[in-house]
């Protein structure tokens, strides 16, 4: 294997112009590996990058809670439970490469911005591109469930380290999460319409630990698209809590300063009323 071996986390501490424009515009830039190269002066980094492919979605800057973040490729499962790691784009996309996984490992941080504890997972990899071997780690989306009980075992004192696997191959597949979905704003929703929620995925703590759920949108019964997510407010929990994936139906939406507040109600119940 070749002696390099590049973390892609390193990514995240590049700095571009362009972060002006997104903290600007409070909007996103995404670029491919080519891209990339022609926004910084690193031959040799950009160089190795391409054996992901020029075309791979590399790095994305978008606006976020008043600041200026980052994403790189990421490690998931997709519906087949099958680890792929995805690009960086706004709506992430498996990388068709054969991968070949090396070793794996988690640590426990504390994350201190977000008054939590959190697991992190990497994956070191590497592919075969015209009889050369370059070998990449990237990081690894860890189920809320599995992050969950790491924390409930270290608020209370106990030891971790069974829940932080690390060795040779790839990370166990149990711990690691789905892929994300584009998510749906509530300015997105109309009055009228018919959900299904069919998971609820857990806190997202980019959003203060509101909790995400991944709903299904229906006519008549009958899905419509393919499934998103949202955050949820009082509403779809009570939804949730109360009748679990029993389809429910958008009554009201109003905009109190600025922001957009979505009520549902059972689908039978709305439909009769």
């Amino acid at each position: 294997m070749s002696t390099m071996c590049l973390d892609l986390s390193m990514l995240k501490d590049l700095s571009l112009n362009d972060q002006a424009e997104v903290m600007r515009t409070q909007g996103e830039i995404y670029y491919s590996v080519k891209e990339l190269s022609e926004k910084i002066d690193d031959k040799i980094l950009t160089d190795y990058l391409k054996n992901l492919g020029e075309d791979t979605r590399i790095f994305r800057l978008f606006y976020l809670d008043g600041s200026v973040q980052s994403t790189i490729p990421k490690f998931y499962l997709d519906e087949k439970d099958v680890l792929h790691l995805y690009d960086a784009g706004p709506a992430p996309k498996a990388i068709k490469l054969p991968l070949k996984f090396v070793n794996h490992q988690t640590d426990y941080l504390s994350a201190e911005t977000q008054n939590t504890e959190t697991i992190i997972g990497r994956q070191t990899f590497y592919l075969e591109v015209e009889g050369s071997k370059a070998a990449f780690t990237a990081p690894v989306g860890i189920k809320t469930e599995y992050i969950k009980a790491a924390n409930e075992k270290y608020k209370s004192g106990e030891l971790i380290d069974s829940l932080l696997p690390k060795g040779n191959g790839v990370i166990p597949l149990k711990i690691v999460k789905y892929y994300p979905r584009p998510l749906k704003p509530k300015s997105q929703f109309e009055k009228g319409e018919e959900y299904q929620i069919l998971e609820l995925i857990g806190p997202d703590p980019r959003y203060n630990g509101t909790k995400r759920f991944l709903i299904q949108q229906l006519n008549n019964g009958e899905a419509i698209g393919e499934p998103v997510e949202t955050l949820g407010n009082w509403s779809l929990e009570k939804h949730w809590n109360t009748f679990k994936d029993t389809p429910c139906r958008v009554v009201e939406k109003t905009i109190k300063d600025g922001n957009t507040i979505v009520k549902f109600a059972l689908s039978s119940i709305a439909r009769a009323s």
